[in-house]
């Protein structure tokens, strides 16, 4: 994927949304059929996944596949550019090369010297016996059988002093480069399809679903390309051209395919400067020469002076574009539509009464469709602001339009489509029924509870592990009740001293599992 000439501004991407309920991995995945007749198909020729898409961006898809007709008859051509014999050319090459890197490990050793940090471990050798713990010392002067066999046991406990430290560490990386040659000329150049300008201005933000069926023009129409395997080239453009992306191959297709399906209309619309910077492109010779320009736009921008000198011009307006427009400014729009006809080759209207058919989907994605509706009211259980309530209301107007699109084809199918729209009319009254404020606070005191919940058990599993750990160290028996005690006064003074062992321990313990610090 190739990034040239970022001139003007950047247009501002709109995220997809995670709407894990409405993106279902299997929706619209077909029950019957090929794969390829599926919108799941479709979409993944793109690269891209269907659980990925938010609706607007599936409905983008949807328009995309029953445009593909209107793609193939407007028949624009690859361009192809021949080049004299003998003459020498400039190529790039990619190669690569592997470099040597140095990063550091940050990790912790142990130190003879007290640090900042210290755990408590037994000893590993009789070397370390110097080391033992104030605590063990006593045993050695109470209780020297004691003493001894925990020394014979390796089981002596000696405070282990942290120290941070970090490690350099050799890695190798392979880099790709671009290396230029001059070379002699092919016969001809690889083939480069048409020179897309698609108008992601604030007036392309229609009511009539104008944005989504533009996008679904240019994804059919890119898609078409990459089966030619021509170099694809798309700039989007409002009162001033964005940036150019240009590629061939899978990569390319997915990368400009995503950057269609984020891109949001904001802004004002400059026809003609987007006109002229793909003028320019295209008659600064090598990958862009002689292709056509496929202009996708709702027309509402003020035109003069044609900048196309013998460059082809190839004209789809999308929308109703004079509702709702005043007289003064319907003549303003009729002039550009004027203006863009003489310029064109091809010019075609696609009308706002057109969208049921574009967004119609087969009969084959019923049952998907089906099942999902079915996952709304789980998703509700996990929405916390107003914007997903809001995000899940206009996903189901999205998902009836898609339902009143079907068409059923047997009894079977008639039945199931009834239920399909049953459910959803459903779905829309009980949404209505829903404050969502009350919806939001239900949702946040549920998932509180359950991290609440979570943290309950995470903390009884550490307290269990903390109670193997004094099993496995030694701990006060639970035998040494107060009762013996007062039977065996004498033992008084070696139960504290075990006790204070027995505190040494558990606070190691502790220290292990991460529940508190220790007082050292």
């Amino acid at each position: 994927m190739d990034m040239h000439d970022r001139r003007g501004k950047k247009e501002q991407p709109e995220a997809a949304p995670d709407d894990k309920g409405l993106n279902d991995p299997e929706l619209f995945e077909a029950k019957v059929g090929p794969e390829a007749e599926t919108i799941a198909g479709y979409i993944a020729e793109f690269g891209i996944d269907i659980s990925e898409l938010n609706p607007r961006q599936l409905a983008m898809f949807i328009a995309a596949r029953n445009l593909e007709d209107k793609i193939k008859d407007l028949k624009i051509p690859a361009a192809k550019v021949r080049t004299a014999s003998g003459e020498m050319i400039l190529v790039e090459h990619e190669v690569e090369r592997v470099i040597e890197k140095t990063t550091y490990r940050d990790g912790e050793e142990s130190t003879p010297t007290p640090d900042n940090s210290m755990d408590i471990t037994p000893i590993e050798t009789t070397e370390e016996l110097p080391r033992v713990l104030p605590t063990e010392w006593m045993l050695e002067e109470e209780m020297p059988d004691e003493f001894y066999r925990r020394l014979a046991d390796k089981t002596l406990l000696r405070p282990d002093w942290r120290r941070p430290v970090r490690t350099p560490v050799k890695s190798y990386e392979t880099i790709k480069e671009i290396e230029v040659h001059e070379e002699p000329a092919p016969p001809q150049y690889e083939k480069q399809h048409a020179y897309v300008l698609l108008d992601t201005s604030g007036s392309m933000n229609n009511d009539d679903g104008r944005a989504i069926i533009a996008c679904g023009l240019t994804l059919a129409f890119l898609r078409q390309g990459h089966k030619q395997n021509a170099r694809l080239a798309i700039r989007t453009f409002t009162d001033s051209p964005h940036d150019l992306s240009a590629g061939r191959g899978e990569e390319a297709l997915e990368e400009i395919a995503r950057r269609i399906i984020s891109s949001r209309p904001w802004g004002g619309t400059d026809i003609r400067m987007a006109i002229v910077d793909a003028v320019r492109d295209i008659q600064g010779g090598g990958e862009y020469s002689r292709a056509d320009i496929l202009l996708i736009t709702d027309g509402l921008s003020y035109l003069d002076g044609n900048p196309l000198g013998d460059i082809k011009l190839h004209t789809f307006i999308i929308g109703d574009v004079f509702d709702g427009l005043s007289i003064e400014s319907r003549k303003s729009v009729e002039s550009a539509l004027r203006t863009l006809k003489r310029w064109s080759k091809t010019f075609k209207h696609i009308k706002a009464s057109e969208n049921s058919e574009l967004l119609k989907l087969n009969k084959e994605d019923l049952d998907p469709l089906y099942e999902n509706s079915r996952a709304i009211p789980d998703y509700l259980k996990g929405i916390t602001s107003i914007e997903e309530f809001y995000k899940v209301i206009n996903s189901l107007k999205l998902l009836s339009q898609m339902a009143e699109s079907l068409d059923s084809d047997s009894v079977q199918s008639e039945k199931k489509l009834a239920q399909l729209k049953a459910l959803l009319k459903q779905l829309s009254s009980d949404l209505e029924d829903i404050d969502p404020v009350e919806l939001i606070q239900s949702n946040n005191e549920r998932i509180e509870a359950e991290i609440a919940r979570r943290r309950a058990e995470k903390a009884e599993k550490a307290a269990s592990a903390l109670e193997e750990l004094a099993e496995k160290f030694g701990g006060p028996s639970s035998s040494n009740n107060s009762a013996s005690n007062s039977n065996h006064p004498q033992n008084e003074q070696s139960e504290k001293k075990e006790l204070s062992i027995w505190q040494v321990i558990k606070r190691a313990a502790s220290r292990l599992i991460g529940r508190t610090k220790p007082a050292y």
